[in-house]
Order: structure tokens, then sequence, then C-alpha cells
């Protein structure tokens, strides 16, 4: 028998992203809340450019966590944040914008701090600080959890052509450690 995952609508504008009306959250292996802003000036645009692919990025977490893969520390939160990314655009199509991704771009991401605390336990302090809201103390720009769990996936699979984000979604986030150590290498020169 296969396992259903249910999607819940709810219109909790506290709980949305202020530049699209929308947000959303995978809450176990079954359930994915969508947050709406049915009073955001530009919602039905976000619905219609934002839904599909806010579905499909929950549902890999969703996919992951069936498959046993626990978020436990800051590492496993960018490599399940960049992985559900990329499992968002394999879905959608390679032409489609997630909300984020221009930010990316001018994101400065603070790699010194980021390796310093990669294996701290994840709170929702820490993944608030890392995803959603920054840490302006701390030169912690909001999103920037998610600009280098995307850098973390373009790098590994910048070597494997014929992999694809969905083939990734089972493996430990260890897999991925690599990848994150060259990047920060980089960056930390």
């Amino acid at each position: 028998m296969r396992e259903l995952a249910y999607v819940v609508f709810s219109a909790h504008p506290s709980q949305t992203i202020s530049t699209i009306g929308m947000g959303a959250f995978a809450s176990d292996t079954r359930i994915i809340f969508i947050y709406i802003d049915p009073n955001f000036t530009r919602f039905p645009k976000s619905l219609k450019n934002e839904l599909v692919s806010t579905i499909a990025h929950e549902t890999a977490h969703v996919i992951r966590m069936r498959s046993g893969q626990i978020v436990n520390n800051l590492f496993d939160a960018f490599v399940n944040e960049g992985l559900a990314d990329h499992f968002a655009q394999e879905i959608c199509g390679p032409k489609t914008k997630l909300w984020h991704q221009s930010y990316y771009a001018r994101v400065n991401i603070p790699y010194q701090l980021a390796k310093k605390e990669v294996k701290n336990k994840i709170t929702d302090s820490i993944y608030r600080k890392w995803f959603t809201v920054g840490d302006p103390k701390r030169s912690i720009p909001w999103t920037a959890g998610y600009a280098l769990g995307n850098q973390i996936m373009r790098e590994y699979l910048k070597n494997k052509p014929t992999t694809h984000p969905s083939q990734l979604l089972n493996l430990d986030s260890r897999e991925f450690l690599s990848s994150f150590r060259k990047i920060s290498a980089t960056h930390m020169q």
C-alpha cells in the first residue's frame, strides 16, 4: 500500500514569506502545510508561480524523512534545503524560478561561521538564524542556509551530469560533506 501525504492549506499570514505571501512546512511524513496570506497584493501571481514548486520542495522533505534522513544538525539542514530546491527544479523544469533563487547570488554567506557551526544540533532558533530570519549581529543574512545548501548541491552535481536530485533524496547528509568542504575552502581563502 502506498503512503499518501496530505497537503493542508491554511490562511496563516504570519507563517508566510513576506515577498510571496506563501510559506510551507513538511511537519512529518504525512502532512505538508501550505500557509497563505490571501490579502497579499500579488497572491494570485504567487499561487500561479510558486505553488507547484513549493509543494515539490516540501515533498522532497517528506521523501527524505520517509527514508530515515532526519535533520539532526545544521549541516543536515543545509543539505535538506539545498536538495529540496534542486528536486523542485527537477520536477518543475529548469526554467522554474524559485522565490529565493535570484537572491542567492547576492547573499554574503559567512562560510567560516557555517563551518564552525555545522555540527550544532538544529533548533528552532538556529534554523531561523540560518534560513528564515538571519542574525545581523553575527553577519548571517536571511536565507543564507538555503543559499549554502544550493551551493553544496551544485558542487555535488557538477561532476555527475547524469545524476538527478530525485536519486539523492535517500542519501545520508554525510555523502555531501566533501562538497561543503570544497566550497568552504574556496571561499575562506
